[in-house]
C-alpha cells in the first residue's frame, strides 16, 4: 500500500493509504491543528532533558478514510516538549530516554484544542548474554523481543549482547537471521540487568526461479507469510532468496507489475532446510474494454473491479477515453464486472440498461477484449447535521457512507466520508446513485449514529446515541458469578491502561481437541471500569510455529464492551474450527486479550497485572495449555 503524509502550517498532519490501480483522485480535508505540550520527569518527579515524545493515532476498530500522522518531539532541558500538527482525533502519547520508558496516555483533541501532559519514566530492564549453536559463539545475530517496543542487540565476535530498554515481564526473544531454541522466554525486572544464553540453530531458506511461460522474469518480487513474513525482489536473471524462515507451512505470492501476472501456492518448510523451488507466474488472465454513459461518451477515471466467486479480483482505472485493461486474474470462472467512482467507494454505478453477462475466463492466459459497458455515472452528494441527544451541533464527527448491501470489511476498508464544521454539518460528495448507510463516530467515546439515505438527499439529521447491549435471555452479561467456571487464573489478571478496567475471572474450554471439528472457548470477564471504546477479543492457539485464530467481537457482537458497566459479568463465547492443513496436531498453549485496530495496525489492550507466568509482552494473557489431534 501507498502512504502519503500530507501537511500544511496550521493545520493537522494527515495520512491515507492506498493501492492505486491507476491515476486515483483523492480529496483530504485538513482541520485546523491540535497541540500536544507538557514535561516528561523520572520516578523523583525531576525534569529528564533528550527524552523522545511520540505521538500516535489510537486506533479504533475502522480504517478511516485518513488518519493522523506519527509525530515526534524531543525535550529541552528542562523536561519540557510540544508537538504541533496534531489532527482532530484521539491519540497515544508515549516517551522514551535511555533505560527508561512511560506509560502511554490516551488524548482525545478536537480541532485546535490544546492539552497539556506530564509522562513519567519508569526504568525498564536489561538483557546481557552470549548467542551460540552448538556450543560455538554466534556472530551477527540481531537480539530483540518478539512482541513489544525495545531497543535491538547484534551478537559480537564472542556472541555476546546487550540488550536495553526491554519491558519487564516474560519476553520472547528472537535472533535472526537464526531461530532460538532455549530459553522459550526470559524473566525481566525493571531497574535490572538478566543474564541469559540463547541456544540457536540455524533457520531455513527458499531459493529458485520466478518465470513467466517458462521465461526468467528479471526483478520480480516474492513474499511469503506463515510462520514467517518475508518479501524479497529477484535479480536480473529472476533468481530469489528468501533467508531467516521458520519451519511450517508457508503461503507464497511471486508477482511482477509489468508482467501483469502473479503465482501462487503453498510450500512446506523444514527446520533447517535450505530448499529450492522455481515460481511460476501463471495468473495473467486480462480483460479489457470501454465504460461510456447512456449517451455514449465515455467515462474517465473510472474504477473498475472484476470479481470472481473465489474473491480473485482485478482492478483497474479507466483512462480519458474511457478505455480500461485489468489483468493479474487467475481464470477459471466467471468474473462480475462493476464500475465505481473511485476505489475508495462500495456502491457501484448503476448500468444503463441491462447489467452485463459474468465474463467467462478459461485460465491465467485468457484475454477478453471488447468488452462495452455502460453506467449511469452521476455523483452526487449527501448532506447534513450531526447532533447529540439535546439538539446540540457535534463538530469534528466523522461521518461514513457505505453502500447498503454492498460487500465491506471495517478492518481492511474504508468509505467515502466527510468531518463535521463547527455548524455539525457535512457534506460527502462523489457518491453513486444508490442508498448508503451512513456511519458517525465522534471523538469523545464510544457514541455513535447509524441511519440509511439515498445518494443525493439533503438537510439529513444524524442524532449521536450511547451504544447498547443486547441479551435477550439474560445470559450473557449478569450481576453474580454463574456456576460453571472450570479454570481460574493462578492470580489477578486485569487489564486498563493506568487503571484497572477488565478483570478476567476465568475459562472453559476443553484439554483435547480434535482438528477439523467444532469446539467451544468461553471466557469469564468482570467490569472494574467502564471500557472507552468497543474492544475486539483475540484468541490465539500457538504451537511451535504455527497459530490459529479465533478473534472476534465479544458476546457474538451484540453488547459492545463500550456498553458495560462496573459490577457486570460477561460470559463470551467462540466456536472455532482448527483447519488441519495449517496446524499440524501437537501441544499448544491458549493466548487471549483484548485489541483494537485494522491490518496490519493492530494494538493490544495493555495488561494493568497479571502473574509473569501468564503474561508476555504483547499484552497476551495464557490461559491453557491444549493438545491438537
Amino acid at each position: 500500500a501507498l502512504q502519503v503524509v500530507v501537511r500544511a502550517d496550521g493545520y493537522g498532519a494527515a495520512v491515507i493509504e492506498a493501492t492505486p490501480s491507476g491515476r486515483v483522485r483523492r480529496d483530504i480535508v485538513l482541520t485546523p491543528e491540535a497541540v500536544v505540550a507538557g514535561r516528561v520527569v523520572d520516578e523523583h518527579g525531576a525534569p529528564v532533558a533528550l527524552a523522545k515524545v511520540w505521538l500516535e493515532p489510537d486506533l479504533g476498530r475502522r480504517r478511516p478514510p485518513e488518519q493522523s500522522a506519527t509525530l515526534f518531539a524531543v525535550t529541552g532541558d528542562d523536561g519540557r516538549f510540544r508537538i504541533e500538527g496534531v489532527r482532530a482525533g484521539q491519540h497515544r502519547v508515549g516517551a522514551a530516554a535511555r533505560g527508561q520508558t512511560a506509560q502511554r496516555h490516551t488524548v482525545a483533541l478536537a480541532a485546535g484544542e490544546r492539552d497539556e501532559l506530564v509522562l513519567t519514566l519508569a526504568a525498564t530492564g536489561q538483557l546481557r548474554g552470549r548467542v551460540v549453536r552448538n556450543g560455538q559463539p554466534v556472530i551477527g545475530a540481531t537480539v530483540r523481543p518478539r512482541y513489544g517496543v525495545s531497543d535491538s542487540a547484534v551478537s559480537q565476535p564472542d556472541g555476546s549482547f546487550v540488550l536495553d530498554r526491554v519491558p519487564p515481564g516474560e519476553i520472547e526473544l528472537t535472533a535472526y537471521p537464526y531461530v532460538v531454541k532455549s530459553p522459550e522466554t526470559v524473566a525481566v525486572t525493571g531497574g535490572a540487568a538478566t543474564d541469559v544464553t540463547l541456544q540457536v540453530a540455524h533457520m531455513a531458506s527458499l531459493r529458485g526461479t520466478i518465470r513467466r511461460h517458462g521465461t526468467p522474469v528479471p526483478y520480480a518480487r516474492v513474499t511469503v507469510r506463515g510462520p514467517s513474513q518475508l518479501a524479497a525482489r529477484a535479480d536480473a536473471e529472476g533468481r530469489y532468496q528468501l533467508e531467516g524462515l521458520y519451519p511450517g507451512t508457508h503461503v507464497y505470492v511471486a508477482d511482477d507489475v509489468r508482467m501483469r501476472a502473479f503465482g501462487d501456492g503453498e510450500v512446506e518448510i523444514a527446520e533447517g532446510e535450505d530448499r529450492v523451488l522455481d515460481l511460476e507466474l501463471t495468473s495473467g488472465a486480462r480483460v479489457a474494454g470501454m465504460v461510456v454513459d447512456a449517451a455514449g461518451q465515455p467515462v474517465a477515471s473510472a474504477f473498475v473491479r472484476l470479481r470472481a466467486a473465489s474473491g480473485d479480483e482485478g482492478r483497474c482505472v479507466t483512462d480519458d477515453r474511457g478505455a480500461f485493461d485489468c489483468a493479474s486474474m487467475t481464470g477459471g470462472a466467471p468474473y462480475v464486472l462493476g464500475v465505481f467512482a473511485g476505489d475508495d467507494t462500495s456502491m457501484p454505478y448503476p448500468f444503463a440498461g441491462p447489467a452485463p453477462a459474468p465474463i467467462a475466463l478459461a485460465d491465467g492466459d485468457a484475454f477478453v477484449d471488447g468488452v462495452r459497458v455502460s453506467v449511469d455515472p452521476r455523483r452526487l452528494a449527501i448532506s447534513g447535521t450531526v447532533v447529540d441527544a439535546e439538539g446540540h451541533a457535534i463538530p469534528d464527527a466523522r461521518v461514513q457512507a457505505w453502500g447498503v448491501g454492498a460487500r465491506r470489511d471495517w478492518r481492511w476498508n474504508a468509505a467515502p466520508s466527510a468531518v463535521t464544521d463547527i455548524d455539525g454539518m457535512f457534506t460527502i460528495a462523489s457518491l453513486a446513485p444508490g442508498t448508503y448507510g451512513l456511519e458517525v463516530s465522534v471523538l469523545d467515546g464510544p457514541r455513535g449514529a447509524r441511519r440509511d439515505v439515498d445518494a443525493g438527499a439533503t438537510g439529513v439529521t444524524l442524532v449521536v446515541e450511547e451504544p447498547t447491549c443486547v441479551d435477550p435471555s439474560q445470559t450473557s452479561r449478569v450481576r453474580d458469578e454463574p456456576a460453571g467456571l472450570t479454570s481460574r487464573p493462578v492470580g489477578r489478571v486485569v487489564w486498563g491502561e493506568g487503571a484497572e478496567i477488565i478483570e478476567l475471572l476465568g475459562w472453559n474450554l476443553p484439554g483435547t481437541v480434535r482438528r477439523g471439528e467444532p469446539f467451544t472457548i468461553t471466557t469469564y470477564y468482570r467490569t472494574i471500569a467502564p471500557p472507552d471504546r468497543a474492544w475486539a477479543v483475540f484468541v490465539h492457539i500457538d504451537g511451535g510455529k504455527a497459530r490459529h485464530q479465533a478473534d472476534h467481537d465479544p458476546l457474538g457482537g451484540t453488547c459492545s464492551s463500550s456498553t458495560w458497566q462496573p459490577g457486570d459479568i460477561l460470559i463470551d463465547r467462540v466456536t472455532t474450527t482448527i483447519n488441519p492443513k495449517w496446524v499440524p496436531p501437537g501441544r499448544y498453549t491458549v493466548w487471549t486479550g483484548f485489541y483494537t485496530g485494522w491490518a496490519p495496525t493492530w494494538r493490544n489492550f495493555e495488561v494493568h497485572a497479571a502473574p509473569a507466568s501468564m503474561r508476555d509482552s504483547n499484552h497476551r494473557i495464557k490461559i491453557a495449555d491444549i493438545v491438537l489431534e
